[in-house]
């Protein structure tokens, strides 16, 4: 699974919504300009954004070597995370997991399935 690749490196949550169609480059220039309300100054890090509909999560990966971005869309739900106010916040690597397997973070599970595919 793609959240195994990296043991280390915290993840933050993005408030903002961008363009599902942003590349690296204009989305890590907007990042390290702290366009997005955050400056992070670690040297590895996850940074997850999603596009205003909910249905497509971006996640920009950081470390010494480079920068990448995996995309992730849902078919026939939304991403399901409460932020409040304009705070980014920082989730765990359970929490990431659960983006990306159910599209929720905490609260009620989209999916059984997924629910005990995770625990188990």
């Amino acid at each position: 699974m793609v959240t195994d690749l990296f043991a280390s490196g915290k993840i933050y949550l993005i408030h903002e919504a961008v363009n599902g169609n942003v590349g690296i480059p204009k989305l890590f220039a907007q990042l390290v300009n702290g366009s997005f309300g955050i400056t992070i100054k670690d040297q590895e890090y996850y940074a997850i954004f999603s596009n205003s509909k909910r249905n497509l999560l971006i996640i920009l990966y950081k470390n010494d070597a480079g920068v990448g971005v995996f995309k992730w869309r849902l078919f026939n739900s939304k991403f399901k995370f409460l932020i409040d106010g304009n705070d980014n916040i920082m989730i765990t690597r359970n929490q990431l997991k659960r983006l990306i397997l159910d599209g929720t973070i905490d609260g009620k599970w989209n999916s059984i399935y997924q629910q005990e595919k995770l625990i188990n």
